[in-house]
């Protein structure tokens, strides 16, 4: 492999990098749970790597990805049909079309969304990760902390407001002229 070879392969992993999480965002919204989009993504970083000398340049990386993780997704629901309950290919075909017009406004809630998060107490950063992200249940959380659930639950909702309210300030400051 010459020089140039391995300058468009780094080239294309830090493309491939970059996108983990707008492909994990598109992967989500139809897939089951986030493990499974999870494993759906590790498919297609692989299908990707192996394809990226057929990547044009000229093209966005995001749109010719999604292509691959469309197909990606129906061989994960045909494998895993029977243990979860999937939405027709005709919802799932208009996700998919209408999720890039949305990545840029999606995008930047993400961004203000991991701004806000940095902002919070320790303690609810990691109540917020443990819901979401670990996906463990509002009783189980109170068992490690030695809340209550009804206080876990106070929390949350406080903690998610506080966060909305966060986001928006941020779009807001966004959007104003310079």
């Amino acid at each position: 492999m010459g020089e140039a070879d391995s300058n468009t392969d780094d080239r294309f992993m830090q493309l491939l990098t970059q996108n983990q999480r707008r492909l994990l965002a598109f992967i989500a919204g139809m897939t089951p749970s986030l493990g499974d989009a999870e494993d759906v993504l590790q498919e297609i970083n692989m299908a990707l790597w192996k394809k990226r000398e057929l990547y044009d340049w000229d093209q966005g990386f995001l749109q010719w990805a999604f292509g691959f993780a469309w197909i990606e997704i129906r061989r994960f629901r045909d494998r895993h049909s029977a243990k979860h309950l999937w939405a027709s290919d005709a919802v799932l075909e208009s996700l998919a079309a209408a999720y890039p017009r949305e990545t840029g406004v999606r995008e930047q809630r993400l961004d203000a969304l991991a701004g806000c998060i940095d902002k919070l107490f320790t303690d609810e950063r990691l109540l917020i990760n443990d819901f979401y992200a670990r996906q463990q249940s509002a009783k189980a959380l109170a068992e490690s902390t030695g809340r209550s659930v009804r206080n876990v639950y106070k929390l949350l909702t406080k903690t998610r407001q506080r966060l909305r309210e966060c986001v928006e300030r941020s779009l807001a400051q966004r959007s104003r002229p310079v």
